[in-house]
């Protein structure tokens, strides 16, 4: 089984388990990508415990699946080094090099970021206050 039908079953399955009415069409390849590039920090020689900022990743899985947020932070760091040991296993067994280019997810969260607003702003319906004229008036100083 390829390594990233691994992480998405996974993934799926985690999220069925805590959030049964998930909409996991939102699953695409931006936020895969994300969540393969942490596990593949997770899984490094060199990664520890205190590398994985599940705060982080909680926003951003959240922004993709409403509900994310309120699952254990401890649940989900269990989920995510269970599943990066399981691939650091599978990638021995088949010795295959890393599905990332680069174990930089911080990148990835700006891509992850962007995607998402892009999604928000064309989809009139996940955003009720597009298309509603909305505006702000700031008000300055006398001085100026």
């Amino acid at each position: 089984m390829a390594l990233e039908k691994v992480i998405q079953d996974a993934l799926t399955q985690f999220i069925q388990l805590h959030i049964p009415d998930a909409d996991l069409s939102v699953m695409d390849e931006v936020i895969l990508s994300y969540i393969t590039s942490v596990l593949e920090e997770l899984g490094s020689p060199d990664s520890s415990e205190e590398n994985f900022d599940v705060e982080m990743f909680v926003e951003m899985m959240a922004a993709y699946v409403p509900g994310f947020a309120e699952i254990s932070s401890v649940t989900i760091c269990e989920m995510m080094f269970d599943l990066a040991a399981r691939l650091v296993e599978a990638r021995n067994k088949e010795n295959v090099r890393p599905l990332t280019a680069s174990p930089d997810h911080e990148s990835f969260s700006k891509e992850l970021a962007s995607s998402r607003e892009d999604k928000k702003s064309a989809d009139p319906e996940s955003n009720p206050v597009a298309g509603e004229g909305a505006s702000a008036k700031v008000r300055l100083p006398p001085d100026y």
